[in-house]
């Protein structure tokens, strides 16, 4: 933020001063001698400076006629400005002001506002051409945005034209002023393109990440400059540093389309530390630009490999030229992917040099969507064999295609006795699914289940089952195999004993029972296992006389005399089916 003290000759700046004297050349005299060296011309050149050192008048007198060239910079309406004052409340200001007193307090003082040539000869002042440059602020920098110009041909008389003025903070322009050229540009401060008073459009294209134009399109309509800024390819380009085959393909498209023999067009390539390298123009006719090792130009050289230009420094230490091979060209090729289905592609283009090996997956990746699958890339309606090694030679369209995966019916049915929490299900060919949670089986009593079965084979891994189609699944629940017991009582057996028993299967817990005489002449034990051997103990409560016990007609016990309490037989059984127990008192 700057102001002017008006009682001393410095300029504060926010909270301090700074005293700044430099020497400025006022007066230049120059003298032209004649042969006779007494003869002369006397020309003089007179100079004006603002408050910021920058020369706002250059008088020209020579052979008694005088030329004045004055020019007006942002701080030459410092006056103008709230009485010298650059506030920074910049919220209130017009659009004029707002510009100048962003340029002050911004330091973007050297760009002219104003420039006009003036002419005098015998006390005659004519204003021979004058200058309007307008500017606005974009993205903080300060964007030449009109030109206008009152032209030689219109030479006006000084006392007929007034210099642009500052009216309620607003600059006004003298009616003379023609706009010679319009400039827009992008959010970043690059120029998008210029329109001259014909209406024709020059438009620009930007690329290393939008430092340098790679592309000028000239005599170009709104059409044609429309399809510029929405070509998603060429707005690709000022992200990057570029490579020579992609400006070459750009050269290519450009050159392509319908417009093109309305416009001319030239692209550019850069070395970014050097210069331009390579030009081309409408035609095709190229242009190489080669540096020495100190970045200076040393030659251009044409289509034809001859040297057209070429350039000596005085100072050069060994050898300093660089080399290039000028005359491989790098060609740049696109390829386009669509995807054919349901799903998404994350990329659909990717400009290449010819002859690169890439890999499609990398390039193109795709996502189908739910229920469909990647089938391939396919180009011209035939498969690409290896999309992983895949030669790039021209440009091509690929197709990306998606099939929808089949639907599958499964059926399931119950073999045996029991039931079902559900018997069919519509899936997708590859889902895996677990036909345990799937089909639920509920075996009735006395039954167990066996597994799944498909076309009479054990499926091995429900849980984990692939569906390859249709397909219908058999249940299976099978009868689980039963023990019974009989326990016969002989005649002398006291009616009122109790026999307790015990049983154990599969190394479960213990089960018990019991059972009194009274049910005689027999009583059945029925047990249920799924393997053998199970255990059955015998325990006898009361003291008997005397007691025999036979199982299955092998006698196991046999004592005559009386019986200790709690007496404990034991035995295994080894075979399933049925077994009789035989209890009597000899």
């Amino acid at each position: 933020m700057f102001y002017r003290d008006r009682d001393a000759s410095f300029i504060n700046a926010i909270s301090y001063k700074l005293y700044y004297y430099p020497f400025r050349l006022i007066e230049q005299l120059s003298y032209n001698y004649f042969r006779n060296k007494q003869d002369s011309i006397v020309n003089q050149i007179f100079y004006k400076y603002n408050i910021f050192n920058q020369i706002t008048e250059e008088k020209k007198i020579k052979n008694n006629k005088t030329e004045i060239v004055i020019t007006k910079f942002p701080v030459d309406y410092f006056d103008c400005l709230d009485n010298g004052l650059i506030i920074s409340d910049l919220n209130t200001y017009t659009a004029d002001k707002y510009t100048l007193v962003y340029m002050i307090n911004n330091n973007i003082i050297f760009k002219p506002i104003e420039r006009s040539t003036l002419f005098i000869d015998n006390n005659d002042t004519i204003i021979v051409k004058s200058e309007l440059f307008k500017h606005d602020i974009i993205n903080g920098i300060a964007c030449l945005t009109e030109y206008k110009m009152v032209l030689p041909s219109e030479l006006k008389r000084l006392n007929t034209f007034r210099p642009t003025y500052f009216v309620n903070d607003n600059l006004v322009n003298d009616t003379f002023y023609k706009t010679e050229y319009q400039y827009n540009y992008y959010n970043n401060g690059v120029i998008k393109n210029y329109v001259n008073k014909s209406g024709n459009i020059t438009s620009f294209i930007w690329g290393y990440h939008n430092r340098l134009p790679i592309a000028k399109i000239i005599n170009s309509n709104e059409e044609v400059d429309n399809f510029l800024l929405t070509n998603q390819l060429f707005a690709s380009f000022s992200t990057k540093n570029l490579q020579d085959y992609e400006i070459d393909y750009l050269h290519k498209k450009l050159s392509s389309y319908n417009w093109q023999n309305i416009c001319e067009f030239e692209t550019f390539v850069y070395d970014p530390l050097c210069g331009i390298t390579r030009h081309i123009n409408t035609k095709g006719i190229r242009k190489y630009y080669f540096y020495d090792y100190f970045g200076r130009l040393k030659y251009v050289v044409d289509n034809n490999k001859k040297t057209k230009e070429y350039y000596e420094y005085g100072y050069q230490s060994g050898s300093s030229t660089k080399t290039f091979d000028i005359f491989k060209e790098d060609r740049g090729v696109l390829l386009t992917c669509s995807i054919v289905g349901s799903g998404t592609i994350t990329n659909n283009s990717c400009l290449l040099r010819n002859g690169q090996i890439v890999s499609l997956y990398n390039l193109f990746p795709v996502t189908p969507a739910q229920y469909f699958e990647f089938e391939g890339y396919y180009v011209n309606g035939v498969l690409v064999s290896n999309p992983k090694s895949y030669y790039v030679f021209d440009d091509v369209k690929i197709e990306a295609r998606i099939k929808e995966i089949p639907v599958a019916n499964l059926l399931c049915v119950i073999l045996g006795n029991g039931t079902l929490s559900n018997n069919s299900c519509v899936l997708r060919v590859g889902d895996t699914v677990n036909l345990i949670t799937l089909f639920q089986v509920t075996p009735s009593q006395y039954y167990e289940f066996d597994g799944y079965y498909v076309n009479g084979v054990l499926i091995p891994n429900p849980s984990n089952y692939i569906v390859l189609g249709d397909v219908q699944i058999e249940a299976r629940t099978k009868e689980i195999l039963r023990s019974e017991i009989i326990v016969r009582f002989g005649e002398s057996i006291i009616s009122d004993a109790l026999f307790t028993y015990y049983y154990q299967t599969n190394n479960e817990s213990w089960r018990e029972g019991y059972i009194i005489a009274d049910s005689k002449p027999s009583s059945t034990i029925n047990t249920t296992t799924l393997s053998f051997p199970f255990k059955f103990s015998l325990k006898i409560t009361q003291i008997l006389p005397s007691l025999k016990v036979t199982i299955d007609g092998n006698v196991v016990y046999d004592y005559i005399g009386q019986t200790q309490p709690d007496l404990l037989i034991e035995h295994e059984f080894s075979e399933f089916g049925h077994h009789e127990i035989v209890i009597e008192i000899p």
